[in-house]
């Protein structure tokens, strides 16, 4: 069975990360000057699901942040 690593929540900019990895995201974007949100709104899919994307930006664009491929599993 592959390990599981769990996330570390993050505080930056006044707003709750679930990971630390959404919130180095969210200092990028602030770096490159795009505006953000975090988990603004679920999405309706084609399909008739939902889902929750972890940013929008200004433009519009839904970001969704994945760390890297798990590398322990087989």
């Amino acid at each position: 069975m592959a390990a599981r690593i769990k996330a570390i929540e993050t505080t930056y900019a006044g707003v709750t990360f679930r990971s630390r990895l959404e919130a180095r995201w969210a200092v990028f974007m602030d770096a490159v000057m795009i505006n953000w949100e975090y988990e603004p709104e679920r999405v309706q899919l084609p399909g008739g699901g939902t889902y929750l994307p972890d940013f929008r930006t200004e433009a519009g664009a839904y970001i969704e942040v994945k760390g890297a491929e798990d590398t322990l599993a087989k």
